[in-house]
């Protein structure tokens, strides 16, 4: 680049500078600009920020914000418009109607994927990541592989289990299993995202994972964990009007209503899964690309960078505070009324009955939370127990879900043995 176009740009920046008068005003300072190589054949933003001599928090933090905002709109309105595009394609009669209908769609997605690579590879220069997992003796790597696919094997069969009860079964068409359902898909969802990848590492000498997969493996784990939570709060509000307005339940709780509870969950989800993933890999990786962790952990991940991470920690507290607090809020307010209305209940054998419909919701609530909670208030010095009690939550946790909701729950062991009991008639 020629001294005569960095003079330039360095009027530009006088003048910007003059214009934005007061605390808040914006601009970089760069010493010998003309000197320093910004890496790209162009005036790249996030180039010119890296040369500057200035304190640059204020224009990451601007940036950061702008890219989100245009990232999040725009993907949220690209990947909801394929989704009602997909429902209706998939209800054309014809195979040919799909496939002229599909065609005229595969253009915009190729461009879609190509800017998708193309954004990424902006990140960083880091092709891959070492996962350290447990730092324990390799003779303990098969035990612990083999205890990770048992504890598998059971949250595949436990979940996939109880969806399968709850689709063909017609009387637990109701809006509490239909919350169970999607309680159930979610646990299997996460839990696959992080449980093979570990089992594999288990047994391979090259513990690596790309940063594409790396990436992915964040996003998906974010995305359905987030999930979970606003799934778990709707649950405390169909519990909640159950128990308070049962007369008007049928009328609360329609079908459209639940649909669109799960609907806005797996939507926050979404969002806050897009803002964890590009603000945990926009910063720079120095020499290390060891994680010490057992899955692509955003914490263990900002460790290993060079970048200044205030940006990283504003929105991990801003999205802590409007995922967390939110659920939260909704789900002691909704115990609350449920507890005063249930204290009211003359009978004991009544306020038991009532208890009975919302202790296994509590129990997968308080195990969720408290493994969660555990996991992040372990003091950073000691990652071998943070690993250990991530386990809980990432296996332990979606193994149990299906337990308490069937050793507790009259319906769904009736529908069980009515589905054991047509298979033994059959034989």
């Amino acid at each position: 680049m020629s001294q005569k176009v960095c003079s330039v740009g360095d009027w530009i920046l006088y003048l910007w500078r003059h214009q934005l008068d007061g605390p808040n005003r914006f601009y970089l300072q760069f010493a010998v600009l003309w000197r320093k190589q910004t890496g790209p054949f162009f005036c790249d933003v996030p180039a010119l920020i890296k040369i500057s001599c200035a304190d640059t928090s204020v224009n990451e933090i601007v940036l950061f914000i702008l890219s989100g905002l245009i990232i999040i709109t725009t993907t949220t309105v690209i990947v909801v418009s394929y989704a009602y595009i997909l429902s209706t394609v998939l209800k054309l009669p014809l195979t040919h109607g799909r496939g002229k209908t599909f065609s005229t769609c595969g253009s915009h997605i190729a461009v879609v994927l190509a800017m998708g690579d193309k954004g990424a590879g902006n990140h960083s220069d880091v092709t891959d990541f070492i996962l350290v997992g447990f730092r324990v003796h390799p003779e303990l790597h098969i035990l612990l592989f083999l205890l990770f696919l048992l504890v598998y094997g059971m949250v595949l069969l436990g979940n996939i289990s109880m969806m399968t009860i709850i689709v063909t079964d017609s009387q637990l068409n109701t809006p509490m299993y239909f919350f169970l359902g999607n309680l159930s898909f979610i646990d299997l969802s996460y839990s696959t995202v992080i449980a093979p990848k570990a089992m594999v590492n288990f047994l391979s000498e090259k513990k690596t994972v790309s940063f594409v997969g790396c990436a992915a493996q964040l996003f998906f784990f974010a995305f359905f964990i987030v999930t979970e939570g606003f799934v778990l709060a709707a649950m405390a509000y169909d519990r909640f009007i159950a128990i308070c307005n049962p007369l008007l339940y049928s009328v609360h709780m329609s079908r459209r209503l639940c649909t669109q509870l799960v609907a806005g969950s797996y939507l926050c989800g979404w969002l806050s899964s897009i803002l964890q993933v590009s603000t945990t890999f926009s910063v720079s990786f120095c020499a290390s690309r060891v994680i010490d962790h057992f899955y692509c952990d955003s914490y263990q991940i900002e460790r290993i960078s060079c970048s200044n991470l205030s940006v990283n920690k504003m929105v991990s507290l801003s999205l802590a505070a409007f995922i967390i607090l939110p659920t939260i809020v909704v789900i002691v307010v909704s115990y609350m009324y449920i507890g005063t209305t249930v204290l009211k209940i003359p009978s004991s054998e009544g306020r038991r009955k009532a208890f009975s419909t919302c202790s296994s919701h509590l129990g997968v609530v308080s195990l969720l939370y408290g493994t969660v909670s555990f996991v992040y208030l372990t003091p950073p010095s000691n990652p071998e127990l943070r690993k250990v009690a991530s386990v809980f939550y990432i296996l332990v946790t979606p193994m149990l879900n299906p337990l308490i909701y069937s050793l507790r729950n009259k319906d769904v062991k009736q529908a069980l043995g009515k589905i054991l009991w047509k298979k033994k008639a059959l034989y």
